[in-house]
């Protein structure tokens, strides 16, 4: 993730914020102290968020495989 997040800067420019949930790779010293070094603050989703998301896909997933 965080070789993704360099290539990112690189071709584009820093953002301001990051957003993105709890998980391992996203809250690493590396990753963290990277985005400081950066100048990029960090978001992060509440736990079980992706309840939230999974609804949502589930939704377009029925829409597609019924529809298109």
């Amino acid at each position: 993730m965080l070789d993704a997040v360099k290539r990112s800067i690189e071709t584009h420019r820093n953002p301001e914020i990051i957003n993105s949930d709890q998980s391992c790779q996203f809250t690493s010293s590396e990753y963290v102290s990277h985005l400081e070094s950066s100048s990029i603050r960090q978001s992060m989703d509440d736990k079980a968020r992706w309840v939230d998301n999974a609804i949502i896909e589930r939704s377009l997933r029925s829409l597609k495989c019924d529809n298109i």
